[in-house]
């Protein structure tokens, strides 16, 4: 070989290691520990118990909305009005809606209190509700959705052959229907394609009564402010700190020791990007979730265990959950 082209293989060699020494290692990367999201769902149960025995049914609460309930008659003797009706009661004609006293079939009513029934023209006090059926429909959720109806109780429906059925419509789209189980029974009825906007209504075919009436939404999980790198590492701000963290405190204390020797106040002033500027904003986002004057969307642990979890990770991880906290971080901030 001629000394130049061995002075040229040598120069390509020590290229080669240059270049796989300034290379990220090789190797599967961490998962990273997602962070919570702001949103979650919320459930309440429409139930009828505020109502006396024999009350009408004209309006509903859930979700601090006002809502209206519109009744409408189906065959004779069905009236245009939904009533309450109590299944405590042990002397009520109507022995397929009590749970107890002479007669009494609709042992499973136990513990439901007042239901929902379709009021009988005939009189109340004598009958009732209604085998005629009809509608229940309850509006006024417009607005402050989207919501889900999953699931409700149907009571009291005939058997086959008759197996008139209470379905539940959302929007005008069938989402439920209960299969007819008999005279005093109680059936809970699981809801499927059960999102809806504005209006739910009960079909009755014939006589019986809804409750449990189980509607959920999603609503911000709290969150919306948060204190900066810069806000933390101030000597005058440390009386923000809170308890357990202190601005001595060594980094690895607390998390994976990814700034040997260094304190929560020196990784908060450490310069640089990458894992310094993921630094900066993990310790912004630990203090902001401790301190409960600042509404935050993580907790300590959930902010402790997503920086372990990318650490040691790439440059991408870090940037990517440095972004994440900073977007947390870089908002309003309550404190002084």
């Amino acid at each position: 070989m001629s000394p130049q082209a061995a002075r040229v293989r040598t120069l390509g060699l020590l290229v080669a290691f240059s270049a796989a020494c300034d290379s990220e290692p090789v190797g599967p990367e961490p998962t990273a520990v997602p962070l919570a999201s702001s949103v979650a769902q919320a459930c309440e149960t429409i139930t009828f118990n505020t109502f006396g025995q024999g009350d009408p049914i004209n309006s509903l609460a859930v979700f601090g909305l006002n809502l209206t309930v519109t009744t409408t008659a189906g065959a004779a003797p069905s009236a245009n009005q939904a009533v309450a009706f109590n299944t405590n009661s042990t002397t009520h004609p109507d022995f397929d809606l009590r749970h107890s006293g002479t007669g009494a079939t609709c042992l499973a009513c136990a513990g439901l209190g007042r239901v929902a029934v379709i009021l009988d023209s005939r009189g109340f006090g004598g009958h009732g509700d209604s085998d005629g059926g009809g509608t229940i429909g309850i509006t006024g959720f417009a607005g402050n959705g989207p919501f889900s109806v999953v699931s409700y109780k149907a009571l009291d429906q005939e058997a086959s052959p008759e197996e008139e059925a209470i379905t539940l419509f959302a929007d005008g789209i069938q989402v439920g229907a209960s299969s007819g189980l008999g005279d005093g029974s109680v059936e809970t009825v699981a809801t499927s394609n059960n999102t809806f906007a504005n209006s739910l209504a009960f079909v009755f075919d014939g006589s019986g009564a809804v409750d449990d009436i189980r509607i959920c939404r999603e609503e911000e999980n709290g969150g919306g402010e948060g204190c900066t790198p810069g806000y933390w590492k101030q000597p005058h701000h440390f009386d923000s700190w809170a308890d357990p963290y202190d601005p001595t405190d060594l980094f690895s204390e607390h998390f994976e020791d990814a700034f040997p020797g260094m304190t929560l106040v020196q990784v908060l002033g450490n310069g640089g990007g990458d894992l310094n500027a993921l630094g900066r904003h993990t310790v912004a986002a630990l203090l902001n979730s401790a301190n409960s004057g600042v509404s935050f969307e993580e907790s300590p642990a959930q902010v402790i265990a997503a920086f372990n979890s990318v650490f040691p990770g790439t440059k991408a991880q870090y940037t990517t959950l440095k972004n994440q906290f900073a977007a947390l971080n870089e908002r309003l901030c309550p404190l002084n």
